[in-house]
């Protein structure tokens, strides 16, 4: 009994540290009673009076005699100002402080190292017993409490802290509402590990939408205003988009993880002047339906408008099952010209992976002015779709989308060298639009080409500069008629033409030199070009002739020749000589211009001298253009260029 004297008389010079039990010899009630609270017990008999440490750990006294239930009901109990509340250790916290706080309505509580930092900061504080007691464990819903707190912040300017879970997470069954009008400053204590339980997590337990903020309008009182950081913000694997924010201006996403739920992860609506950093978007989406993150306008005839000026820095997809990134415009058109596309959208070290789906990471519709600026798009051997994809309606007036400093791979480096090729067509299907890519390479083996262009692409639309690829041979899949896109071009002036060759200025124009030339003399004409430096080494050569007829029928047999590989003052040729035939049907409308193209087996090779020429082999019997001649306009080489 002595003993048990000591601990007690121990513990009460110990700054109230003790650890209660629930139960003690009834000699010592009442001497413990004087200084501490027993804990509240279900089941038991209290007295009018009688003081309990509540399941929240407050300090509550009973309001008339009675006997607890089988759960605790606060409509029983005051809360105390008689007892200083006893510490409850929490494990997942960290230490406490020495203090505490008096609280709303005389609840005092002690508070952990990290809510002292977020008091100096004149924070609101989420476990702020004012706002009804929010449960860290994830069993209890505590939609009602985190939306009374963002609320209160709301309403008085501060930014509303969350603590660090280190074991649970904060059940959202319900949606939270941004205020509108307002600024919503919400910090987390960080966003955890992936798959872990610590940090700040808030979790969608039932489908549909954790969290939403609806403008509703272009003016100040009628958009969403927000800086959220630090926390995860988690689906439970339902549908529904999961973040929602809609007509916002001037925000801030940064340090957020987006995962978990089979649908949009964050619908991005009408954003304006607004930045994204150090996010990642994990394990959602689904197909072309539902993308990872979509960014689109508002579609009210009135007032819709679509977003501008969005800055994503060092964010992360990964392991998605829909679309990466969607972005688009309001269909139906906004306010005035231009509203009705989403522009000036950039992504800085930005990284993109996934190993299947038959999704692309990025696709761009009524968008303009996109640009990618280095980091990484990588596919898996499960993939089908192309990387990037620009289609449905262009930006108009346009706005080039771009690509600059970017690794696009569909072949990822392993421990033991190259992996599997990515089974995709292309890696950028381009139907719509302008893009521009700079200093990008490509690693992989598309089962088409690198690039495919559409027939409704303009010829100016897609530039490209500097972009190694694995394949040249894939570089295009161009269906553009008259389309020169991988091809330089270099005008061969004429050398010698033959005798018998009449030159003549026609009425084309008095500085246009036309040489003729007649099915009755064999004639020739030649002349020689250095490839440029910009040609791709090893790649086939071309010859095109501009040409017309005054004759209307009959068909003629032009033969050109090549002869690629001298370089400087040698003589010596690399190749022998090549001839490609050609039988060309004059046009049956007299002196119409008409462009043939030849492709030689020789290669190009950068800074050679290549001399060309042309015959007209009139005594071949698929020569039947008699009584008249062809006559040449222009021979240009035309070569692959290095891009």
């Amino acid at each position: 009994m002595s003993s048990y004297n000591n601990v007690i008389s121990s513990t009460k010079s110990s700054c109230r540290k003790l650890t209660l039990v629930d139960t003690k010899p009834a000699p010592y009630v009442a001497v413990l009673s004087a200084t501490y609270a027993l804990r509240w017990k279900a089941n038991t008999a209290y007295a009018a009076g009688d003081a309990v440490l509540n399941p929240a750990g407050d300090v509550v006294t009973a309001k008339a005699a009675f006997t607890s239930g089988s759960s605790y009901d606060a409509t029983n109990w005051n809360l105390s100002n008689s007892f200083v509340k006893a510490p409850t250790v929490n494990p997942t916290y960290l230490g406490m402080t020495p203090g505490y706080d008096p609280g709303a309505n005389g609840a005092n509580r002690w508070f952990t190292a990290e809510e002292q930092i977020a008091r100096s900061m004149s924070w609101c504080i989420l476990t702020d017993p004012k706002y009804g007691g929010v449960d860290l464990t994830g069993l209890v819903d505590a939609t009602a409490v985190v939306q009374a707190a963002i609320n209160d912040c709301a309403n008085a300017q501060k930014t509303l802290w969350i603590p660090p879970i280190r074991a649970g997470f904060i059940n959202i069954a319900g949606t939270l509402n941004l205020v509108l009008g307002k600024f919503n400053g919400i910090l987390g204590a960080g966003r955890g590990a992936t798959g872990g339980t610590t940090g700040t997590l808030l979790k969608k337990t039932t489908n549909g939408t954790l969290l939403a903020g609806v403008g509703t309008g272009v003016t100040t009182p009628t958009r969403v205003w927000f800086d959220i950081r630090d926390m995860s913000l988690l689906g439970g694997g339902g549908t529904g988009v999961l973040v929602k924010l809609q007509r916002v201006s001037d925000s801030n996403l940064d340090g957020i993880r987006f995962a978990g739920q089979a649908d949009t992860l964050l619908q991005m609506t009408e954003w304006w002047n607004c930045n994204v950093d150090k996010c990642f978007f994990q394990n959602g989406g689904s197909g072309d339906t539902n993308p990872v993150v979509l960014m689109d306008g508002a579609t009210d005839p009135t007032n819709g408008a679509s977003g501008n000026t969005i800055s994503f820095t060092a964010c992360e997809w990964e392991a998605n099952t829909g679309t990466d990134v969607k972005i688009t415009g309001c269909p139906g058109g906004g306010v005035g010209a231009g509203q009705d596309w989403t522009v000036g959208v950039q992504f800085t070290n930005c990284k993109l992976e996934r190993n299947s789906g038959s999704y692309p990471l990025v696709y761009l519709e009524r968008a303009g002015g996109v640009v990618f600026t280095g980091g990484f798009m990588h596919f898996g051997t499960g993939a089908t779709s192309p990387h990037i994809i620009q289609s449905g309606v262009a930006c108009v007036p346009s706005r080039p989308n771009g690509f600059v400093n970017v690794h696009i791979s569909g072949n990822k480096w392993t421990g033991s060298g190259a992996g599997s090729d990515a089974v995709v067509p292309y890696f950028v299907d381009h139907t719509v639009g302008s893009m521009v890519f700079s200093n990008v390479t490509m690693n992989g083996n598309p089962t088409s080409a690198f690039f495919h262009v559409g027939a409704g692409v303009g010829l100016n639309d897609l530039r490209l500069s500097n972009v190694p690829v694995t394949d040249r041979s894939k570089l295009f899949f161009d269906e553009r008629p008259g389309s020169t896109q991988n091809l330089g071009t270099v005008e061969v002036p004429a050398r010698y033409v033959q005798q018998g060759a009449t030159v003549i200025t026609p009425s084309l124009g008095a500085d246009q030199v036309v040489y003729k030339m007649l099915q009755s003399v064999k004639t020739d004409w030649a002349g020689n070009v250095t490839i440029p430096s910009d040609a791709a080494a090893g790649r086939p050569i071309r010859v095109r002739v501009l040409w017309y007829s005054p004759g209307t029928a009959g068909n003629v047999r032009l033969e050109a020749r090549a002869k690629p590989g001298m370089q400087g003052g040698s003589n010596t040729i690399a190749t022998p000589a090549e001839v490609q035939p050609v039988v060309i049907t004059v046009p049956a409308t007299a002196n119409q211009v008409v462009q043939t193209s030849f492709t030689f087996a020789a290669t190009a090779n950068p800074g050679h001298l290549v001399p060309v020429t042309l015959s007209r082999n009139g005594a071949d019997a698929t020569d039947t253009l008699t009584g008249s001649d062809i006559r040449i306009l222009q021979v240009e080489l035309r070569y692959e260029r290095a891009f």
